[in-house]
């Protein structure tokens, strides 16, 4: 393969690289505001609070707290499957953890793990 050839590719695999990027684009206010959504939703009594509540402490300490896709797919409404992926984009773009976003994060989430530690791994002691 000759060097204009190989030039041609290489623009290709950037081109498309860069297109791939795009569509996992957020920003830090995007982020902020759906880990906030969530949270919201996460501190109430409805079917959704689990959903919520496992997706934020997945995103924070994923070794401790595994999401039910079936479950989030399936209980919550189109508003809050935009905040869950627009929360996985920015945790996974941005690299920062859910609870750096809010005020008083670390003792938010601290609060949200023992709400809902039955659902944590316990067989190392509690999550977080």
């Amino acid at each position: 393969m000759g060097s204009e050839a190989q030039a041609m590719l290489l623009e290709q695999y950037f081109l498309e690289h860069d297109a791939q990027l795009q569509k996992l684009k957020v920003t830090t206010e995007e982020y902020r505001q759906a880990v906030l959504a969530l949270y919201q939703l996460a501190m109430t009594d409805c079917g959704g609070a689990r959903c919520a509540a496992t997706v934020l402490l997945s995103l924070y300490d994923g070794d401790s707290w595994q999401v039910d896709l079936a479950d989030i797919c399936c209980t919550l409404d189109a508003d809050y499957f935009q905040h869950v992926i627009t929360a996985m984009k920015g945790r996974g773009m941005l690299m920062k953890e859910p609870h750096q976003l809010l005020e008083q994060g670390e003792a938010r989430f601290k609060q949200l793990a023992d709400e809902w530690r039955f659902f944590g791994r316990t067989s190392q002691g509690l999550a977080l």
